[in-house]
């Protein structure tokens, strides 16, 4: 039985992984994923402190980076909260290491630092 040359898929051609960012801190982890073959990014901000529930907003804002720049606000802040984006991007991604993440809530701040996975 003869056996052919092995060629790439034409399904994986041009393909590459998806970058991963990720951070954390006492109160938060963050994760983000930048996939430009699928034209996606996404991210995942969880609350991880001990605080049970607490009354009041809860801020996020990306920072300096060239990939996210997403902002928001959430109306409570409860145990295991999730904040959660993901969007269609147009633009191949910029190279970056790393970027930050700054969180208010309850009279609160964090900057995060966020760095890329290899």
């Amino acid at each position: 039985m003869a056996i052919g040359p092995l060629l790439p898929s034409a399904a994986n051609a041009g393909c590459s992984a998806p970058a991963k960012y990720e951070g954390r801190s006492d109160n938060w982890k963050v994760s983000t994923t930048y996939d430009s073959s699928a034209d996606i990014k996404s991210y995942e901000i969880r609350y991880i402190g001990k605080e049970e529930a607490l009354d009041g907003t809860v801020g996020y804002a990306f920072k300096d980076s060239r990939n996210f720049q997403e902002r928001g606000e959430s109306a409570i802040l409860r145990k295991n909260m999730k904040i959660t984006g993901r969007f269609t991007v147009v633009a191949p991604m910029e190279e970056e290491d790393g970027f930050v993440l700054e969180m208010r809530w309850n009279g609160n701040q964090e900057t995060i630092p966020i760095e890329r996975k290899k």
